[in-house]
């Protein structure tokens, strides 16, 4: 059972929760991000960093059109290189759009969003 199932399975997920990475989410896991208004962090760099297919295979967009909280993070400086959200913010738009093969994913000012309104909603 992945993850997020397995947390939902045992009466744990809510709006307190905030899940890292969510690369290889399942559609049943987008929905049940959806239901229990959980929060996500997306950290482009270290996906690109250690090779984690979180941009090429992850559903960043989809869960932002499903309304799901989605926030951008670094991580670490270990796992990154650097602690920049200017820098994640256009690697998340031009890793998203690149993925898609369609320049309208993704824009800036969603970039935007999910730095700074979704950043303070995913820390409360």
């Amino acid at each position: 059972m992945p993850d997020v199932e397995r947390m939902a399975a045992l009466g744990v997920l809510g709006p307190n929760v905030l899940l890292i990475h969510m690369g290889w989410a399942s559609p049943k896991e987008l929905v049940l991000c959806m239901r229990h208004d959980l929060k996500v962090s997306c950290t482009p760099s270290t996906g690109y960093r250690l090779g984690l297919g979180s941009i090429e295979f992850g559903r960043f967009p989809e869960m932002l059109e499903l309304g799901v909280t989605v926030a951008l993070g670094s991580d670490s400086a270990m796992s990154s290189n650097y602690l920049d959200i200017v820098r994640e913010m256009f690697l998340v738009s031009g890793g998203c759009k690149a993925q898609r093969l369609d320049p309208t994913v993704l824009p800036p000012e969603t970039a935007l969003e999910m730095a700074t309104v979704n950043g303070a909603k995913a820390a409360l």
